[in-house]
């Protein structure tokens, strides 16, 4: 558990300091420190051992890599590309998992390059919230092309269908479910705002809360079964573990709620504050969709699966938001509240994240050459007792 906390504090803290450190200086050592986060975070999440759902039934893939296994068939064009030049060449699971850490984070540096105190509390909130810890980690394909999608975001702000499609294609050779992001460029490319009214968001937020209240993505989940299949999430069918739904609210649901609410009620000026910034408009109202629909299907880690791609654009929003709490708190007593509001809220949530899921193996860290080589030690030791009977 230490080490859990030392590492994540530690890659927050360094991530956010050198993202800063670049918006100050220029020249080669503004690259330097642009650049050094990035390494930062391919590195210790390249060697990080056993984490999640996804890791082990990748890894045991591809240690066993061209025995035709069914996981192996089933992986996109670009990530079995990955495991198969990794794998000719004999590298260690080290490089294929750091070269899938650097995808993850290099589109959102691409991206928010030129709004580098953005991209700083950004990234401190992709560890503090937990989505570089958990989402990431947990659904390794679909966190790449999640970090594609954002980068495709740049071509709408440009009005560039034929890039866009490209992009959005590109995402799909690591998880075919991208393709249903292809109509986004056309809720988007004349300058729409469908969340502009502070009161309408209100509304979505409260007849969100209030369906999941009645169970009403519970009572519609079954009708999905013939699009999850299509978005390639059929091997989760009949698990109980992302079949089942909230049993009900508790307060944190109720605390990330309020958050919400904040950020719906201070939207206008904040994006005053930005200056009509057409990404932040953008990614706030994927996030928007993203955050009513989960309070729809509240618990159930298929949608949550699904809406990731929505959802996911929190630690950007957070970012974008903080940002502005930072320049602006002095100017009213409701920014003063909300800002210290959202910082305690961070604060609990951060020590939820590494003090309490770090007894399971969704979010402790440890290394590759930690446990990996000690658990084939051990299996070692047990064939030679069982061979010498």
């Amino acid at each position: 558990m230490i080490q859990t906390i030392f590492v994540y504090t530690f890659l927050a803290f360094f991530m956010f300091y050198f993202t800063k450190k670049a918006d100050m200086c220029s020249g080669t050592i503004a690259n330097v420190f642009f650049c050094t986060p990035v390494l930062l975070y391919t590195i210790v999440f390249g060697v990080r051992y056993g984490v999640g759902i996804d890791y082990l039934s990748y890894l045991e893939t591809y240690e066993n890599w061209g025995v035709g296994s069914a996981e192996e068939e089933r992986m996109e064009l670009g990530f079995a590309l990955i495991n198969q030049i990794c794998s000719v060449f004999s590298f260690s699971p080290v490089v294929l998992f750091s070269i899938f850490a650097f995808l993850q984070i290099i589109f959102i540096y691409c991206v928010l390059k030129d709004k580098k105190e953005v991209l700083a509390y950004s990234v401190l909130m992709l560890i503090v919230l937990g989505t570089g810890l958990w989402n990431f980690q947990n659904g390794i394909r679909q966190a790449i092309a999640f970090s594609v999608f954002f980068f495709s975001l740049t071509f709408i702000v440009n009005k560039k269908l034929i890039l866009y499609a490209v992009t959005i294609i590109f995402a799909t050779f690591f998880h075919k479910s991208a393709i249903v992001l292809l109509p986004i460029y056309f809720l988007f490319n004349r300058g729409q705002l469908f969340f502009k009214s502070v009161y309408f968001q209100f509304i979505m937020l409260f007849v969100s809360a209030l369906l999941s209240v009645f169970g009403i993505g519970q009572m519609v989940f079954g009708k999905f079964e013939s699009i999850i299949v299509l978005l390639g999430y059929e091997q989760y069918l009949g698990s109980s573990l992302f079949e089942t739904f909230s049993s009900g609210w508790t307060l944190y649901t109720f605390v990330l709620l309020l958050v919400y609410f904040i950020f719906a009620y201070q939207y206008p000026k904040v994006r005053d504050f930005y200056q009509n910034d057409r990404l932040f408009e953008i990614v706030y109202d994927l996030f928007f969709i993203g955050t009513c629909l989960n309070y729809i299907f509240l618990g159930n880690m298929m949608f949550g699966r699904i809406l990731s791609y929505f959802t996911n654009f929190g630690f950007i929003i957070f970012g974008y938001y903080l940002n502005y709490y930072v320049h602006s708190y002095k100017r009213s007593y409701f920014n003063l509240f909300s800002y210290l509001y959202i910082i305690v809220y961070l604060i609990l949530f951060y020590g939820y994240v590494v003090l309490y899921n770090s007894y399971n193996n969704c979010i402790q860290y440890a290394t590759y050459y930690q446990t990996h080589l000690y658990d084939r030690q051990e299996r070692m030791l047990y064939d030679n007792k069982v061979n010498r009977f």
